[in-house]
């Protein structure tokens, strides 16, 4: 895996227009300054099933009764599996099918700091 900064380099230069046949467009390493977050998911890998953290998911109706509707996971405990929402999805039954998503608004740097605006 290789992470980068995709650079978009002018065809010209800035003040004496010459034209750029020194720097070539394409990944070269990340821009100073630029902060990311990796999130990555390897296939086949132990995992922790007592860690879920579906706090700010948003649960969406994607086919069957109900479809369109959607809510946000306010609070989630994993041992007893119980969540609420900031609103109830109506006329929904067996044959609705769900999605749980997450905005990339929600996804922190390892010091706490929103990376997503």
């Amino acid at each position: 895996m290789q992470v980068g900064s995709f650079i978009d380099w002018a065809s010209t230069t800035r003040y004496f227009n010459v034209p750029n046949t020194f720097k070539t467009d394409g990944v070269q390493g990340v821009a100073p300054g630029q902060t990311y977050s990796l999130v990555l998911s390897l296939q086949r890998q132990p995992t922790n099933p007592d860690f879920v953290s579906l706090e700010h998911k948003t649960i969406t109706v994607i086919d069957g009764p109900g479809k369109g509707q959607h809510t946000t996971i306010k609070s989630y405990d994993p041992e007893t599996r119980a969540y609420t929402t900031d609103g109830a999805l109506t006329g929904i039954d067996a044959g609705s099918k769900f999605e749980i998503s997450q905005s990339m608004y929600f996804l922190m740097e390892e010091v706490g700091n929103k990376v997503y605006w």
